[in-house]
């Protein structure tokens, strides 16, 4: 009897084996497959779509990694037009779009939505963002972006990176371009897990940092910040370009008032501050937003207090569903598409007006 329930076990574990052998096998030809990572290997890197130069995030044109797909200038999106009325848009991960479907990250809906709008128009969305982008870097290589785009409107959707670290304590952190990225995982990787955790839409956390938390980030973080943010804006109108910004929306709402287990992630994240200092630092960041704004009369989308905090909208603490994707084109499309309309009636100032 022993000896029928050993080996009744064995063949169990042996089943089992099988099964999340094959599994992990089908996995990494999906993966081979969607996004060009060999099969056999025990190393994994994906393949890049984006690398860093002493001036920021630059895009590798034509790159490719499963939804991610960029085109002849290094954006991810489909090729520029010259003919049409170019939205710009600037900002981080939830710019560049994480979780969406493929098409549905907030500036692909966003073209969609002014198209809807003004099917005279002949609207094009430009998505010039790239994951862990920040205002110095994303001002560093404006100009080339300008000469290469030629907008009339730019959406900045500003990070809370930009606010939880100063530009020297960034640097400190990843004093070289290299040090940015992730380094390839170095004794192998089971596949099946990425799979899993995308099929159910749970990202593996950071690990806690040792980095002690303040209970409110120091003033100069938001100077710094505000400046940045000023400085951008005003190389855009510099240059002729009608700056459009949003303030930072979050899965817990304005004032933390919806919570769930996202909240250890997003803290994860941020190990600087504590869980009470994160949604002070996000009210603090937006405040300075509308006050950018503000000071030349620029419009300012709230999308903080007008897309609903929760997991319909958010796929984690800061990026979004197809759903909230979607509710941000909606309230950006509706901003642009009134300036396109003032546009038609008085015609924009040339390059070189007013700062």
């Amino acid at each position: 009897m022993l000896h029928l329930d050993l080996r009744m076990t064995l063949r169990v574990c042996l089943l089992a084996i099988i099964s999340l052998a094959t599994l992990e096998l089908c996995a990494r030809m999906q993966d081979y497959l969607t996004r060009g990572i060999p099969v056999w290997p025990l190393s994994y890197q994906a393949p890049p779509i984006y690398a860093y130069g002493g001036d920021g995030p630059h895009g590798i044109p034509f790159a490719r990694d499963g939804k991610y797909v960029m085109n002849s200038l290094g954006f991810r999106g489909p090729e520029v037009q010259a003919d049409r009325t170019t939205v710009l848009c600037l900002g981080a991960s939830e710019t560049f779009g994480v979780y969406e479907s493929p098409g549905a990250e907030y500036p692909r809906q966003l073209e969609r939505v002014l198209n809807d709008m003004e099917p005279f128009k002949a609207f094009q969305v430009v998505n010039a963002a790239y994951p862990g982008e920040r205002l110095e870097e994303i001002a560093s290589t404006l100009p080339q972006t300008l000469d290469r785009v030629r907008p009339r409107y730019a959406v900045i959707y500003p990070s809370i990176a930009g606010v939880a670290w100063t530009r020297s304590t960034w640097d400190a952190l990843h004093p070289t371009p290299a040090s940015k990225d992730p380094p390839p995982e170095r004794w192998g990787r089971v596949r099946l897990r990425d799979h899993i955790h995308a099929l159910f839409g749970t990202p593996v956390p950071k690990p806690k940092s040792t980095v002690t938390a303040r209970s409110r980030l120091p003033e100069r973080n938001i100077r710094e910040f505000h400046h940045e943010l000023l400085s951008l804006v005003r190389a855009l109108r510099r240059r002729g370009v009608q700056p459009v910004l949003a303030t930072h929306a979050t899965r817990f709402g304005r004032n933390g008032q919806y919570r769930d287990a996202q909240l250890q992630t997003f803290q994860a994240y941020y190990p600087v501050v504590t869980e009470a200092g994160l949604f002070d630092a996000e009210r603090r960041m937006n405040a300075a937003i509308v006050a950018v704004a503000r000071a030349d009369r620029d419009p300012v989308v709230d999308a903080a207090g007008l897309i609903a905090p929760g997991p319909a909208n958010f796929a984690d603490f800061v990026h979004f569903t197809d759903r909230g994707s979607a509710q941000m084109a909606r309230l950006l499309g509706g901003t642009i598409a009134h300036l396109a309309a003032r546009d038609a009636v008085t015609p924009p100032k040339p390059v070189g007006g007013r700062n």
